[in-house]
């Protein structure tokens, strides 16, 4: 369906640009190219500072902190050349006799982009109810590019149905999760489960295995609740918390500490994914870890968001 709107949409752009030669144009057209480039340049570092403050979820944050980003470089870059303008008026309707031959193209690409944009807005929106169009504006393949392109590549928890979901490598990098989810909720009994197989591993190993500790599965839950909540998965919160930071705010007394990450269907496919990954299986098999908190978050589709707390 946006494949077939975004045709008719640069179709008719296409015809409008060719068509109007009007040099007045230009100014507009070059500002919303300035303002697409301002967003790809900052909206990384701008999403991250605008999540925090707003507190929205990590896909729609950082989309809306994009198109501020666009429309603020835009508005900036339209001042400029309507100061250049009444500087030189000469050179400027130069520059602009010379854009406006060029309006049969660039008429259609600003026009598409802005469409491909509101496309992405209106399929990342939080409001209940127009489920089945996000669905469908999401799945489409020019949105899930821009999606690429904006937020970074992300997790589908629609289809999270092999362990190598879970092994997502991350630090300060934000990885988000792509549906929205309805209903969270936990179960200590999957928890102890994780626990059991994490120190079955340990056992086979000839390591001591590791005490379940109440505070710290607290800690790993309101992790895990809030990661799903605001649809993101990294070890750094977006309001910019860190593993260390959470321990210290439980005021958890440590010495040395870890955390591991994983999202998948079950929890023996999260343990298999986390031990094929050397940097999460250290964590798991290391010596002087005695104590470990686990906390799944589970979805409406029984999605597990994991996180797992290790200290000595």
């Amino acid at each position: 369906m946006v494949e077939f709107f975004l045709l008719v949409v640069i179709i008719f752009a296409t015809f409008v640009g060719a068509k109007n030669k009007n040099i007045k144009i230009a100014p507009y057209i070059l500002s919303v190219f300035f303002g697409v480039i301002i967003g790809l340049l900052l909206h990384k570092q701008f999403a991250t500072y605008f999540n925090a403050k707003t507190g929205l979820d990590y896909p729609f944050g950082s989309t809306a902190a994009f198109i501020l980003l666009l429309m603020l470089g835009a508005i900036l870059f339209y001042a400029l050349l309507i100061t250049f303008y009444h500087i030189d008026e000469k050179s400027a309707e130069k520059i602009y006799r010379f854009f406006g031959h060029a309006n049969i193209v660039l008429v259609p690409v600003a026009t598409g982009t802005l469409f491909v944009l509101l496309c992405l807005l209106v399929s990342e929106l939080p409001v209940k109810g127009i489920d089945p169009l996000q669905k469908q504006i999401g799945d489409s393949s020019v949105t899930k590019y821009s999606k690429k392109l904006i937020q970074g590549s992300g997790i589908d928890l629609r289809f999270v149905d092999t362990a190598s979901l879970s092994k997502q490598q991350t630090s300060e990098t934000i990885v988000p999760l792509a549906i929205k989810t309805s209903t969270i909720t936990f179960d200590q009994k999957i928890e102890y489960d994780m626990l059991d197989k994490i120190n079955a591993q340990r056992k086979n190993e000839g390591l001591e295995p590791l005490n379940y500790d109440n505070a710290l599965s607290n800690v790993a839950r309101d992790h895990s609740i809030d990661m799903m909540n605001k649809r993101y998965f990294a070890h750094i919160s977006l309001s910019g918390k860190t593993p260390f930071d959470r321990l210290h705010d439980a005021k958890i007394s440590y010495d040395l500490a870890g955390e591991n990450l994983a999202v998948s269907d079950s929890v023996d496919k999260a343990i298999t994914a986390l031990m094929e990954s050397p940097t999460h299986r250290a964590n798991i098999l290391n010596k002087d870890f005695h104590k470990a908190g686990i906390g799944i978050a589970i979805n409406q589709d029984g999605v597990l968001v994991i996180s797992q707390e290790f200290t000595n």
